[in-house]
């Protein structure tokens, strides 16, 4: 699945250090709202 591939990769990125630990939160917390954004657009357009 695409999505845990993305999870191993930031998994990888955030073993590297602090600072890009708390950027990849960021980017997963932008991505899983957008995510649901769209999945919550999808269900209302129903």
């Amino acid at each position: 699945m695409m999505l845990n591939e993305i999870k191993n990769q930031l998994s990888k990125t955030m073993d590297d250090n602090q600072e890009t630990n708390h950027y990849s939160k960021l980017i997963v917390t932008a991505a899983g709202a957008f995510l649901l954004g769209r999945i919550m657009g999808f269900i209302k357009k129903k």
